[in-house]
């Protein structure tokens, strides 16, 4: 349960950090470009799911 908590806390303070990056606060680009690492863009869509796990 902890490791849920821990991921969910840290893809808010991902998210949040974007959005200072892409507002050009003071450091945040540097967090944000240190965290992009952990936090690829791996998106499925229903398509990308095998049809026996449908």
């Amino acid at each position: 349960m902890h490791d849920y908590d821990n991921y969910q806390a840290a893809l808010i303070d991902y998210a949040f950090t974007a959005f200072k990056a892409g507002t050009a606060a003071p450091g945040y680009e540097v967090k944000h470009n240190e965290l992009k690492q952990f936090f690829g863009k791996s998106a499925k869509t229903i398509d990308d799911i095998p049809n026996e796990t449908k």
